[in-house]
């Protein structure tokens, strides 16, 4: 059984049985669609044999798909009746109800990327988390994804992929290399938790399985979530380079680790000078003694 609905108002609908439905602009019709260019008794709907037919008024313009009619025309599911400034649908409301329950189902939804997020142990990076949607590169050339202006970092560093429910790490023949909770890796299958460090930066991984898990667990203890609008961000950064970042502290910490690398070094050589004067002085003075 078919209905008759207002395509800008579904909640109005007209089941279309018995003999005959008048339609127009008078309150006594049957459809009554008061409005410009709809006269009082416009048209008729008439239902016989499994047929449904409109009619328009002798005077009348109706049309139905966009066509104009210019005699009586047999509707069928699906059609489009245009009576002035009113739009109806001739609809089956069990498969239109199918319809919009589907489309509002989450299984209908557009699937949103699965975003792995990458925050600095840096304090000049730690606010600024890196999200990775699907494959990023990331080094110190602007050309790159993850854009990073740290010296010691190679110009394209190490290549992360989202496979699944994993984030695929891999070095491109970096020359201070990739490390993941301290072990050097040239590949590596992350599944969140994880500190990988790219040649002295060190970042934590966050999966999107963990914050769901921690979400479960302790309300209190999540991150914000990843909205659209950093997805977005992202998309954005990936045309338009990263603003340069002062990285000096970590050249100072590295320098710092190869002074004291070089003190150390100066220090064996200089007491090890001192011994073998001294064992030269005592050698020479039992000499001297012997004579």
């Amino acid at each position: 059984m078919l209905k008759l609905q207002l395509k800008d108002k579904p909640s109005r609908s007209y089941w279309l049985v018995g003999e005959q439905l008048s339609v127009g602009s008078d309150s006594r019709c049957n459809v009554p669609l008061p409005g410009l260019g709809i006269q009082a008794l416009h048209a008729h709907i008439s239902m016989s044999n499994d047929s449904i037919t409109l009619t328009p008024q002798p005077g009348c313009v109706c049309y139905v798909n966009n066509q104009q009619l210019s005699e009586a025309q047999t509707l069928q599911e699906g059609d489009e009746i245009r009576i002035g400034g009113e739009r109806l649908l001739v609809i089956d409301p069990k498969k239109h109800s199918a319809s919009a329950a589907a489309s509002s189902s989450p299984k209908a939804a557009v699937k949103k990327p699965t975003v792995w997020t990458l925050v600095a142990e840096h304090p000049k990076l730690k606010d600024r988390p890196f999200l990775i949607t699907d494959k990023s590169i990331l080094g110190r050339s602007k050309a790159v994804n993850l854009f990073i202006p740290f010296k010691h970092l190679s110009r394209k560093h190490a290549e992360l992929t989202v496979l699944g429910d994993t984030l695929h790490l891999k070095d491109l023949g970096s020359s201070n290399g990739c490390f993941v909770n301290g072990e050097r890796v040239s590949e590596y299958t992350l599944t969140g938790g994880e500190t990988v460090s790219f040649a002295f930066l060190d970042f934590v991984v966050h999966s999107p399985v963990a914050a769901k898990t921690d979400v479960a667990m302790d309300v209190t203890m999540v991150r914000s979530a990843i909205t659209q609008a950093d997805i977005e961000r992202v998309q954005r950064e990936r045309k338009t380079p990263s603003q340069s970042l002062d990285l000096s502290e970590i050249d100072q910490r590295q320098q710092q680790i190869e002074a004291q690398s070089q003190t150390s070094a100066s220090k064996t050589w200089l007491w090890g000078g001192v011994a073998i004067v001294a064992v030269a002085v005592l050698a020479y003075g039992l000499w001297h003694y012997s004579a």
